[in-house]
């Protein structure tokens, strides 16, 4: 179970997901297709420091791949 936080390098705002399962990886450099564009992951952090009734929360810097 976690909280990610999705960082857009463009005009979007942050977004908030959770996922309860715990099934979803994250890797710097993988690409996802989000709001019908591909991005590509540049770093993934993990909060630390978690007390015992915290949901680790996951931040997913993203950028944005231009196509030409």
């Amino acid at each position: 179970m976690k909280h990610i936080v999705y960082k857009y390098d463009d005009d979007q705002r942050d977004e908030i997901d959770f996922d309860a399962q715990g099934l979803l990886t994250f890797t710097k450099g993988d690409l996802v297709l989000r709001h019908g564009a591909n991005w590509k992951i540049d770093d993934v952090q993990k909060e630390e420091n978690l007390g015992l009734a915290r949901i680790p929360t996951y931040w997913i810097y993203l950028s944005r791949i231009v196509v030409n």
